[in-house]
């Protein structure tokens, strides 16, 4: 039986000790995302906003958040992630914050939230709190849909980004382009060459 082990704090996934690429790592590589004309100060500051966000999303998911912890910038946060599952009417994910990996493709991600629809289908939902939303989402959904589909069997009907900010308001964004998981995976072949030959 194969090994899969995500390390949180350095976001690093390895099958039997050998590293796999993230579908971020992949998007980065290949140029779908630069970060690079953002100051790191801010980029700091948004990463570390963002993982206490998706941190008080999952805890209040699983049950276990403690109200009384949350700073007053993290309320609207999860006022707004309440809202969105009380209008979907989603009491119950199939996966939060899971680490998986292909074993087809040899990459490895973390999808926010999957949630069965029936017995054949399931929605994909990416969490974000930056203002902004880039085409490259769609291709960080299409990496997620092709983990999930292998992983769990299930057929994605629907992948959504969920933006939560300091208005509680909850804005939903579907992202419907078929061709992102082609160019994913163009991006994920594109990768494994440059690092056989190029590195």
């Amino acid at each position: 039986m194969s090994n899969f082990t995500f390390e949180k704090e350095s976001h690093i996934y390895k099958l039997d000790g050998i590293v796999l690429p993230s579908i971020t790592q992949i998007l980065q590589a290949e140029g779908f995302t630069d970060l690079s004309k953002i100051p790191p100060r801010v980029l700091e500051a948004s990463r570390l906003f963002g993982s206490a966000s998706h941190r008080a999303c999952e805890l209040l998911d699983k049950g276990s958040l403690d109200f009384s912890t949350l700073s007053e910038h993290l309320l609207p946060i999860i006022v707004g992630w309440k809202a969105f599952k009380l209008d979907n009417k989603i009491f119950k994910f199939l996966a939060i914050e899971q680490p998986m990996y292909s074993k087809v493709w040899k990459f490895a991600g973390t999808p926010d939230r999957v949630y069965q629809v029936n017995k054949t289908q399931a929605d994909l939902y990416e969490i974000k709190t930056t203002s902004g939303l880039y085409p490259s989402n769609g291709l960080q959904l299409a990496g997620q849909e092709i983990l999930v589909e292998e992983n769990y069997k299930l057929k994605v009907r629907n992948r959504w980004v969920v933006q939560l900010d300091d208005t509680g308001i909850p804005k939903v964004t579907p992202y419907k382009d078929k061709s992102d998981r082609m160019v994913f995976l163009s991006a994920v072949n594109t990768n494994r060459w440059k690092e056989k030959y190029l590195k």
